[in-house]
């Protein structure tokens, strides 16, 4: 991947949801995480927040993330 996209791809903005999906928390964690400061490029757009991908996965690979799959039958 080139370095052009790689920039552009850790900046795309994830919304709330996606991102305690990516993240495997809630959103009280998540708000609670970014009111401590885990994701300081965090943006509104409208009445939407978004955090930049790259923002995500740093946070991700320096918290070591686990995120755990359950299959409910």
């Amino acid at each position: 991947m080139s370095n052009a996209v790689e920039a552009e791809v850790r900046n795309f903005g994830m919304g709330v949801k996606k991102a305690c999906i990516y993240l495997g928390i809630g959103r009280t964690k998540f708000y609670d995480l970014m009111e401590d400061g885990a994701f300081p490029n965090a943006y509104k757009c409208g009445t939407t927040t978004r955090v930049p991908l790259g923002d995500l996965m740093d946070y991700r690979s320096k918290n070591k993330v686990v995120i755990e799959y359950e299959n409910f039958g």
